[in-house]
């Protein structure tokens, strides 16, 4: 099994940049890892907790029926003679999506960071042998990832994975700056389930951050869709049929001088499943998740 829970970041920096610059980047991208990192582990813990008295349920079950001759034959015969499904949803028409018009106000102290942007950077985690292909680009702004969760992807229960675009930042005097970012999306989550204590979630979006070398500032994210099911729930789709433009994200943060800051705005998705235990029939708990983004621009306000 390939170990893909924890790879190096890829970073693209563009040669313009100076050595402090490029080390408040590599700096900005170690940090915004980590706190992707953190969150996971305290999304883990929790569903850890939440569904350990289903786990001991299922195993007194399961010693009740090992115990029991004629159940288990009962049980393995529906299984044997039953056709296996895949459970996952069918695709239903998807409500049209076209991109409104999108007015920038032209004020004093406005910046406008467009391509090609300072660097790119994209990474991903897992907790099995899962791999998330994803690219971006600062030179086009696009990005694009797909993470799953299922037999046929790996041995992994979660998967997700990041993709960004950013631009450095500094300024002589202290400032109350202001950034926003311009962004459209096309995404896609699909799950499936109903083995007894099966679960699958599929969540994305794009998000804002601000980072000040190896130090978090704040952030804003615009999640675009969330499904889950679990048990006897078969599934859900999420589709937004082309991409459509994000709801406004912002974020607000005094810049000092003598400092770097790195402005980023990108795409994430995750997906999250667990195959459950079949009773008559299989359906194992699947999730995928997919988004592609266009990184358009970023505004500075100070």
């Amino acid at each position: 099994m390939t170990d893909n829970t924890d790879p190096a970041p890829v970073i693209n920096i563009s040669p313009n940049l100076t050595a402090d610059q490029r080390q408040c980047v590599e700096q900005s991208v170690a940090q915004m890892i980590a706190r992707h990192r953190e969150a996971i582990t305290r999304r883990r813990a929790t569903e850890a907790e939440r569904l350990k008295p289903w786990r001991d349920a299922h195993e007194a079950l399961a010693e009740r029926l090992a115990n029991h001759p004629d159940a288990a034959l009962v049980l393995e015969a529906l299984r044997t003679n039953s056709h296996h499904l895949d459970g996952m949803p069918i695709d239903s028409p998807s409500p049209t999506s076209s991109l409104s018009s999108v007015t920038i106000e032209v004020r004093e102290g406005l910046e406008v960071f467009a391509l090609p942007f300072d660097f790119d950077w994209h990474w991903q985690a897992s907790d099995g042998g899962n791999f998330a292909p994803r690219s971006v680009s600062r030179e086009t702004g696009k990005a694009k990832i797909h993470a799953g969760v299922s037999s046929a992807e790996g041995d992994a229960t979660w998967i997700t994975g990041h993709a960004s675009v950013g631009v450095v930042l500094s300024t002589e005097t202290e400032v109350a700056a202001v950034g926003r970012a311009l962004r459209s999306t096309k995404e896609r989550g699909d799950i499936c389930g109903g083995n007894y204590e099966s679960d699958a979630t599929s969540e994305g979006g794009t998000e804002i951050t601000v980072v000040r070398g190896d130090t978090f500032v704040t952030s804003a994210t615009d999640k675009r869709w969330r499904v889950r099911c679990s048990g006897a729930e078969l599934g859900a789709l999420h589709d937004n049929g082309g991409f459509g433009i994000g709801d406004p994200i912002s974020v607000a943060w005094a810049m000092l001088p003598g400092s770097i800051y790195t402005l980023n705005v990108g795409a994430w998705v995750y997906a999250e499943a667990h195959a459950g235990f079949p009773l008559i029939l299989d359906y194992p708990g699947k999730a995928y998740s997919d988004i592609e983004a266009n990184l358009l621009l970023l505004t500075l306000i100070r």
